[in-house]
């Protein structure tokens, strides 16, 4: 389904015309209006790769209504490669803050929901999910951002820089060499080199690089990724408070399940960390001490549900945390 917002205005000032975003609703709306569970795209990713995760990780019986939003500039909301108002490069660079906001009026406006129990997201929707713990607080009684940041640090910006440079490139010279070189740097920083080892030996590895250019990557879903690498690098919870995250923890009322990977190289875990140890009792963090890197939750699917599904059904909200 698709929400038209009309205009959306932007954190930097500007205005996004069109401003449709897409979502997909699993389950029922209960009478107390109280079962909504808000879940965010990942980098690159639709509601629809949601169906069949969030029944894996939620459970096929739950009794959520579950809202799968499509990120703004992920090709299906409204996005550099879909919009006629502000095509391609015209696209207005955007936040997840942004992205949050339009999900927000889409859960008030369009759904009519005064509240959701919970917002969670994986990875680029780990980072919404921080970023909803602060701007919208008393909307939501839970938060569980999954291999998510509050705040990007030094590597993970310069590794967001390396890609939008190589999609450019990718989409420009329509080249094997520029599709290697991404499927190079996914491989280096997706994952350990402990698990890269176990998954194929080095000669393996430069035939699967070597095999990956098909089609050239299309310039409008270049861009999309570009705005959306843009939007991660500009995440920052405590930016609104005076670069304090104490006061932006402060300000956090739900109560919030941090997972992180401790050998997480694509989005690093120490920022979430941190932010967790600001919330104290607000907060319960997992570290998974593994080789998975990224691959959360899929590779830690069992611990991952069984924690989250406990986390959901506690019937706890708790208060501000000076």
């Amino acid at each position: 389904q698709f929400a038209d917002l009309g205009t959306c205005e932007l954190e930097s000032g500007a205005q996004l015309e069109e401003c449709r975003v897409g979502y997909i609703t699993i389950g029922e709306l209960n009478e107390a209006r109280n079962n909504a569970v808000l879940i965010p795209s990942w980098y690159g990713g639709t509601s629809s790769s949601w169906v069949e995760l969030q029944a894996q990780l939620l459970g096929d019986d739950h009794d959520y209504f579950v809202v799968a939003i499509d990120a703004l500039a992920n090709g299906v909301s409204i996005s550099p490669s879909t919009s006629s108002a502000q095509p391609m490069d015209e696209f207005p660079e955007i936040t997840t803050r942004d992205m949050v906001r339009s999900q927000y009026r889409l859960a008030t406006e369009v759904l009519g929901l005064d509240s959701v129990h919970a917002v969670m997201g994986v990875s680029m929707g780990g980072m919404q999910t921080f970023e909803w713990s602060v701007l919208y607080p008393d909307f939501m009684q839970k938060l569980v951002p999954i291999a998510g940041s509050p705040d990007l640090n030094g590597h993970d910006v310069a590794l967001w820089e390396a890609y939008k440079r190589l999609f450019r490139w990718a989409a420009e010279c329509e080249c094997a060499e520029a599709s290697e070189t991404i499927a190079a740097l996914g491989a280096l920083n997706s994952t350990t080199s402990d698990q890269a080892q176990a998954r194929a030996p080095g000669e393996a590895i430069k035939a699967q690089i070597e095999g990956t250019f098909t089609d050239p990557l299309p310039l409008g879903r270049a861009i999309d990724l570009i705005r959306q690498a843009d939007a991660m690098m500009a995440t920052d919870v405590a930016r609104s408070f005076e670069d304090d995250g104490s006061a932006a923890a402060a300000s956090v009322q739900a109560e919030m399940l941090v997972i992180v990977g401790a050998s997480d190289h694509v989005v690093t875990p120490g920022p979430a960390i941190d932010f967790a140890g600001l919330l104290g009792d607000g907060a319960t963090l997992i570290v998974f001490q593994n080789d998975c890197g990224h691959d959360i939750p899929g590779c830690e699917m069992f611990r991952s549900r069984s924690l989250i599904r406990e986390f959901l059904r506690q019937d706890i909200k708790i208060g501000n945390h000076e």
